[in-house]
C-alpha cells in the first residue's frame, strides 16, 4: 500500500470497512489529526451526551496516545480503569507524513448503535479540533474539574451540527455497516 495514492488508500480503507460490522472508519487529513492528537495530549479526559429519548446517556472518554476510549460514565464510576469502552478508536499514522492522511477505525459495543458511535465520533472531532469555544469546556474537565459545568456540556449537544456529514467534520467516507445509516 504504500505506492498506492492517498486517494487508493483512502477507498480501499473505506470499502474494507463497509462489510464489518460493529465499526466505523474514516480518514483524517494529516492536518487534522496533529490538531487533535496535539489537543488529546494536553486534555486526554472528556465526557460526552448521547441524547436519548428520555435524556441523556454520558460517556466518559480518554485518550491514550493515537487511541480514544469511550465508556459509559456509570461504569466507568464502578469499575475505573477496568471499564469495558463501547467505542475504541484507533488512528493509524502511518501515511501521516508520507500521505498526509491519517486512517482511523473504531470499534463499537453494547450499548452503543452504530448511529450513536458515530455521534460519539462526531463529538469528539467538534470538541478537539472544529469548534475552539466547545474546546474550552475540555480545557476545563481536565485543568478545573471543580468548574465543569455539565449544563453547558448539554447546551451543546446540537445533533443536527453532529449529525452532518463526517466529511464536513475532518473524516473522508466514514462508514459504518448498519442499516440504522
Amino acid at each position: 500500500m504504500i505506492d498506492e495514492s492517498k486517494d487508493t488508500i483512502t477507498k480501499v480503507w473505506t470499502e474494507h470497512h463497509k462489510t464489518k460490522d460493529g465499526m466505523v472508519s474514516g480518514v483524517v487529513p494529516s492536518m487534522h489529526y496533529a490538531e487533535m492528537y496535539a489537543k488529546g495530549t494536553m486534555c486526554p479526559r472528556f465526557v460526552y451526551a448521547l441524547p436519548k429519548e428520555q435524556g441523556f446517556d454520558m460517556y466518559y472518554s480518554e485518550i491514550h496516545g493515537h487511541r480514544v476510549s469511550f465508556t459509559l460514565l456509570e461504569t466507568f464510576k464502578r469499575l475505573a480503569g477496568n471499564a469495558p469502552p463501547a467505542l475504541e478508536l484507533f488512528h493509524y499514522a502511518d501515511f501521516q507524513d508520507t500521505k498526509d492522511i491519517v486512517l482511523m477505525r473504531g470499534v463499537q459495543k453494547w450499548p452503543l448503535s452504530p448511529v450513536e458511535a458515530t455521534f460519539l465520533v462526531n463529538q469528539y472531532q467538534m470538541y478537539y479540533r472544529i469548534d475552539p469555544e466547545r474546546f474550552k469546556l475540555v480545557k476545563t474537565f481536565n485543568f478545573s474539574p471543580d468548574s465543569f459545568d455539565f449544563e453547558e456540556l448539554l447546551k451543546n449537544v446540537s445533533e443536527p451540527a453532529l449529525k452532518s456529514k463526517s466529511s464536513e467534520l475532518g473524516y473522508k467516507d466514514p462508514m459504518l455497516r448498519s442499516e440504522d445509516k
